[in-house]
C-alpha cells in the first residue's frame, strides 16, 4: 500500500514538475487516500461476509472523520493501522447488531449516550488535539481550530444517535446505528488517553514482533 502510494505521487510530481516540500506534502496526501480508499473498501468488503456492511462502515466514519481534527495514537506502519481498524470495526458491527441492539434497551441506551457523549466532550476538551513527531501542531491558533472542529463533529454524532434513538422509539426500528457512532466515537476517544495509547503501543508491538518471527521462517 506504501509502495503503491509513493508509485503514484511519484507520477504526479512528475508530470507536474513538482519538487522539494510540495513533492513530501502531494506524497503524504497520496499515501492517505490510499490507505482511506483501502480501508472503507475492506470493511465493506468484509462486512458483507458477516451481514454487517453498513454497520461496520458507521463504525469506520463515526471513528476517522473525529480523529481528522482530533488526532491520535499513531502505529508503526500503515498495514497494523489499516488491521487494528479493521478488526475492531468488524468486531463491534457484529457484536452490535446479533447482541446488544437486541438486548439494550431505549432506557439505558439513552443513558449511555448521555455518558458516552459527557466523556467525549471532557476528553476532547483536555486532550485534544493529539499531534506526533511527524505531524506536531506548532501553533495555538491552530489547535483552537481543531478543537472547534471536534466540537462540532461531536454535535452532528449527537444529533444523529438522538435521531436514531427517536426512529427507534416512534417507528421500532433497530437500535443498531446509535450504538455503532458510540462505539466509533468511543474507540477514538480512547486513542487519545494514555490508556489507549498503552494498550493499542501494546497491540502494535506485539504484531510487529510476530510479523517479524514469521518473515524470519
Amino acid at each position: 500500500m506504501l509502495t503503491l502510494s509513493k508509485k503514484i505521487s511519484a507520477v504526479i510530481c512528475y508530470n507536474l514538475s513538482i519538487s522539494g516540500e510540495k513533492k513530501e506534502v502531494i506524497e503524504y496526501g497520496m499515501i492517505a487516500l490510499v490507505q482511506i480508499i483501502f480501508f472503507v473498501s475492506a470493511v465493506f468488503i468484509a462486512g458483507i461476509f458477516t451481514g454487517t456492511a453498513l454497520a461496520a462502515l458507521t463504525i469506520c466514519f463515526s471513528t476517522s472523520i473525529l480523529r481528522k481534527s482530533s488526532g491520535g495514537v499513531h502505529v508503526s506502519s500503515i498495514n497494523i493501522c489499516t488491521i487494528i481498524g479493521m478488526t475492531f470495526c468488524l468486531f463491534s458491527s457484529v457484536l452490535i447488531k446479533y447482541v446488544l441492539a437486541d438486548w439494550i434497551n431505549l432506557f439505558w441506551l439513552s443513558i449511555l449516550a448521555v455518558a458516552c457523549f459527557t466523556l467525549a466532550f471532557i476528553v476532547i476538551y483536555l486532550k485534544a488535539p493529539v499531534d506526533t513527531k511527524n505531524k506536531p501542531i506548532n501553533t495555538v491558533k491552530k489547535k483552537k481550530r481543531l478543537r472547534k472542529s471536534c466540537y462540532m463533529i461531536l454535535v452532528a454524532y449527537a444529533f444523529l444517535t438522538i435521531v436514531f434513538i427517536y426512529l427507534a422509539f416512534k417507528f421500532h426500528t433497530s437500535t443498531t446505528y446509535a450504538l455503532c457512532i458510540l462505539f466509533g466515537l468511543m474507540w477514538q476517544i480512547l486513542t487519545l488517553t494514555k490508556i489507549g495509547s498503552k494498550l493499542i503501543g501494546g497491540i502494535d508491538k506485539g504484531m510487529s514482533m510476530t510479523w517479524k518471527a514469521l518473515k524470519s521462517l
